[in-house]
């Protein structure tokens, strides 16, 4: 699969890596080139270039920075399966659905939830961890699950885009025990029962 990665820091290095080593063709989008990756085979070039033929996008760039992105490339994203790992910190919803679905793009919220350390490191005290994710339609469900469990997560489907809210407050729970518990950013989670992936 050909992924365009826009934004080249901590999370979308951490998804890119492995993503690179299970096969896929990954190709960075970025706009300024003094910050390029250091993830051994994927492509770096601008982000229209990223975006051309790709199949799937997964936006790493800063919460803020989502709308200004997905309006100038929405052409490119129209279609597209589009994965928003990404949070707003402005008072408003953490996820960016409306800047995505304005410009298009088949939205599915993934990798916002853990930090880069347990998405670089997935096993956690033996156990690999559960990625929460969301997704409205079947295939950018299945696109979503399937890169979840490349970069060596178990994908936990939680449902389509009416469940926004609860991704949303689950990184407010991260927040809580990694910084205001003084837990650290390791926290990762692992759901006992029935898979729905």
């Amino acid at each position: 699969m050909k992924i365009a990665v826009i934004g080249a820091g901590k999370i979308g290095q951490a998804v890119g890596r492995p993503l690179v080593r299970a096969g896929h063709e990954v190709a960075y989008g970025i706009r300024n080139p003094e910050h390029k990756p250091d993830v051994e085979g994927a492509a770096v070039t601008d982000i229209a270039a990223a975006l051309k033929d790709a199949d799937a996008v997964l936006l790493a760039v800063l919460g803020l920075a989502v709308p200004e992105v997905t309006e100038a490339h929405a052409a490119a994203l129209e279609g597209k399966v589009v994965i928003d790992a990404s949070n707003r910190f402005d008072g408003g919803p953490f996820n960016n659905f409306a800047a995505v679905n304005a410009a298009g793009g088949r939205y599915v919220r993934a990798f916002n939830i853990l930090g880069h350390e347990v998405i670089a490191e997935p096993e956690v005290d033996g156990v690999i961890a559960d990625q929460y994710f969301s997704a409205e339609d079947e295939q950018a469900r299945a696109v979503g699950a399937q890169l979840i469990r490349d970069v060596g997560l178990r994908p936990v489907y939680v449902g389509g885009n009416d469940t926004l809210d609860i991704l949303d407050a689950i990184v407010k729970l991260v927040i809580a025990l990694a910084f205001k518990q003084d837990w650290g950013r390791v926290i990762a989670f692992r759901t006992l029962g029935g898979s729905n992936s």
